[in-house]
């Protein structure tokens, strides 16, 4: 986590201190501060409750005036005056009652939605580092279930809570009235009780955090299965997550039974103590008429007096404390993430940044996640106003990274971000998103129409100008065709549109901002050849009136880039025009050649490979191009969707693949069995060439992370191709030692 040092020196890391844990008193007095805000109607509501509770007060004393009275005959007038009191002292009551319930029902309503928007806002401001590491069921279950059981206590449990406490202020008094020695012995009962309840408060609030926890996660379970039915569906992984699921749900039994139970028990012990205490009174009382110490409606009165102090400690310990014990859970959840710091704030200073004019500047720019190594390291670089320029470089080279930073996600750890000279941290972040539109390679629709997804970007948005991003956006004719035309719901995620459809919104929706600078992150990639094409065209008409900065692996789509920054391992190595950075030979020409060594057809689902892109291909470099030519037949396309698995570690090796355009994961599984991600490889990349030459396991798994097309050459094929020439067989024979020899200095087992 990240904050802005004073001294301007980059972010200060800070991470949000754990709180320590929130005691049953320490809840109470957090619901209380809720009501603070409120303390007008909090003042009426006692009022009214305390009205409430005096005429089951005054009742239970009305009783020792009747048994006394009807002792005396001849006072009917005094037993009607009673009676007409109680009466009327009825009406006023549960009036009162009735007010009060209203006025809580409705700030119970106030709190719950503050705390709502609480949390949401502070959402809003966390980083994604955040949520990379925050299972999204957790984040759902404060708002639903920690959330509830608060309103709960704030309103229902707060309630009687005071109610309780009124009968008891109310009626002991009362009780030393009556009969003092009978009095006492209740208090010291009660005083005796509550120690002994505070023994396991605190086991049962502990229990019923870890309760909480569980719960959350069972939930982001839940949502994970729910979100990965294709998945689940295409390889039959529902016996594995039903195990998955049956597992966790042990383990939520095993905390829920001792939460339960604690809860209970504290319940039991108070029920226990109070059915003593009764007795004990009880007994007491009827010695003391026995000896003419008390009246018979004195004692009735004191007992029906006693009945409602021991229903207060009951509901106190039964209901009140154990639904305390589980709103201090949730509080706690709900505290730990209104901890968490956000990695960007404003300082207190922060000026609004004008349009930007001239130019952005990287002066000795240097970032890493996590304090230890860099992610980039000191990037010295300058982006003109009105330009297009373009971040290219391998996997892991920190293209991504360098954006995030542009945008302040992050912020440097050290050097400066300048745009025409300011600093980006001294300036109000809303005012630098203002002059900045991005379109991602996975884009995201909100569950709206259409309309109003283009118009999120600039709610003050016409019906007119949001129809003019979609034409510039070349989306509207598709638009006026549908049934509803701009009002058509796009579905959860846009999932009702295709890809180039959702695409085109997302770009409509950063047009009609006008921003000053478009980004550009992986905005075509995952697209098929012909829809990419369109929509890059869209794209370069769109930069020529703006500052263009777009990240990419796919090279073919920045050659037109009035500036090409080439990145390797979070360094800047190279930078200039497509044409200067092919004659440089370096490492962008590598990745030209590499991408440029296929023709895709125009759906995406079928390739050709190039000779010269095969020597590439360590186990081929050796081969003339009349023999690369010759192989380069024997490969075939292989489309593969999205989330599929290509091979898994541990199968035996059959095939090379070269990855004509596409995206994959490579996976393997470590010593504790968990699955991790090693490296991600795209366009241009191949892998499996050990599979061609020996029996070897794979000691990866390769998982599709875009739709894919492959151009494979199955084992056997290459076998036939060997025997038919015999001088290849000799070259790949010694191709193969020389590869034996390596594998084992460096102690290779199995290969992907």
């Amino acid at each position: 986590m990240r904050a802005i040092d004073k001294n301007n020196r980059g972010p200060a890391r800070s991470v949000a201190k754990m709180q320590s844990p929130i005691n049953l008193a320490g809840g109470i007095q957090y619901i209380l501060r809720q009501w603070r805000r409120h303390w007008r109607t909090a003042l009426l509501v006692l009022l009214t409750m305390l009205i409430y509770e005096l005429f089951k007060t005054l009742f239970a004393l009305s009783l020792k005036a009747i048994i006394d009275n009807l002792q005396t005959p001849g006072q009917p007038q005094k037993l009607v005056n009673v009676l007409l009191a109680l009466f009327v002292g009825f009406l006023v009551s549960f009036g009162a009652r009735a007010l009060g319930e209203k006025l809580i029902a409705r700030i119970g309503v106030q709190i719950l939605n503050q705390l709502r928007v609480k949390l949401f806002q502070h959402l809003q401001q966390l980083s994604q580092n955040y949520y990379a590491r925050t299972p999204i069921g957790n984040i759902l279950a404060r708002f639903s279930s920690d959330l509830a059981d608060i309103e709960k206590a704030a309103t229902a449990k707060l309630r009687d809570g005071v109610l309780d406490a009124y009968e008891l202020l109310l009626n002991i008094p009362v009780l030393f009235y009556l009969d003092w020695r009978l009095a006492t012995l209740t208090l010291f009962f009660i005083i005796l009780l509550t120690f002994g309840l505070d023994r396991f408060t605190p086991k049962a609030t502990k229990a019923g955090y870890a309760l909480k926890s569980a719960e959350a996660q069972l939930a982001n379970e839940i949502q994970e299965n729910t979100r990965a039915q294709a998945v689940i569906r295409a390889f039959g992984f529902e016996p594995l997550m039903l195990d998955r699921f049956t597992r966790q749900i042990a383990v939520l039994e095993t905390i829920g039974v001792e939460a339960s139970f604690l809860r209970a028990l504290v319940s039991l012990l108070a029920k226990a103590g109070l059915a003593l205490f009764r007795v004990a009174i009880t007994g007491v009382g009827v010695w003391l008429v026995v000896r003419g110490n008390l009246t018979i409606g004195s004692l009735i009165a004191f007992i029906n007096l006693l009945e409602i102090v021991n229903l207060a400690v009951d509901d106190l310990s039964r209901n009140v404390l154990p639904d305390f014990i589980t709103a201090t859970s949730g509080i706690q959840r709900i505290e730990e993430l209104l901890q968490e710091v956000p990695d960007t704030v404003d300082r207190v200073d922060a000026t609004p940044l004008p349009p930007l004019s001239d130019q952005i500047r990287l002066d000795h720019v240097s970032f890493s996640y996590t304090d230890h190594e860099n992610n980039l390291t000191d990037i010295n670089l300058t982006i003109p106003a009105g330009k297009s320029v373009a971040f290219v470089g391998p996997s892991g080279s920190g293209k991504s990274t360098l954006l995030t930073l542009l945008m302040r996600a992050h912020e440097a750890s050290s050097g400066a971000i300048l745009l025409d000279g300011l600093d980006i941290r001294s300036v109000q972040r809303a005012s630098l998103q203002q002059q900045m539109a991005v379109v991602f390679q996975d884009t995201y629709l909100f569950n709206t129409t259409i309309a109003e997804n283009i118009r999120m970007a600039k709610p003050t948005a016409t019906d007119e100008e949001v129809e003019a991003a979609a034409k510039l956006a070349e989306i509207h004719d598709l638009i006026i065709t549908l049934p509803k035309q701009y009002a058509t719901a796009v579905g959860e995620a846009g999932g009702w549109l295709s890809g180039g459809q959702r695409q085109r919104v997302a770009i409509a929706r950063a047009i009609i901002r006008n921003p000053a600078i478009l980004i550009l992150d992986e905005a075509t990639s995952a697209l098929d050849p012909s829809t990419e094409q369109a929509i890059n065209a869209t794209l370069q008409r769109l930069a020529q009136s703006r500052t263009v900065i777009s990240v990419t692996h796919r090279l073919s789509s920045v050659t037109q880039a009035d500036r090409i920054f080439v990145l390797q391992a979070g360094r800047l190595v190279a930078s200039g025009v497509h044409a200067e950075l092919l004659q440089q030979h370096g490492l962008y020409a590598e990745l030209w050649q590499k991408q440029t060594g296929f023709e895709i057809s125009a759906d995406g689902r079928a390739a050709t490979v190039h000779a010269a892109y095969l020597r590439h291909v360590t186990i081929f470099s050796i081969l003339d191009t009349a023999t690369l030519q010759t192989l380069a037949q024997h490969f075939s396309s292989e489309p593969v969707e999205e989330g599929q698995i290509v091979f898994r570690q541990g199968d035996v090796g059959d095939k090379l693949y070269l990855i004509a355009r596409g995206q994959v994961e490579v996976l393997a599984r470590d010593a504790q069995g968990e699955e991790r991600r090693l490296d991600i490889m795209r366009d241009g990349d191949h892998f499996g060439e050990m599979a061609l030459l020996q029996a070897a396991p794979r000691n990866a798994t390769i998982r599709t992370l875009t739709d894919c097309l492959f151009l494979t050459l199955p084992k056997k094929e290459f076998l036939a191709l060997l025997e038919e020439l015999p001088a290849v067989r000799t070259a790949v024979d010694q191709q193969i030692e020389r590869s034996r020899l390596n594998r084992a200095r460096f102690n290779i087992v199995g290969e992907a």
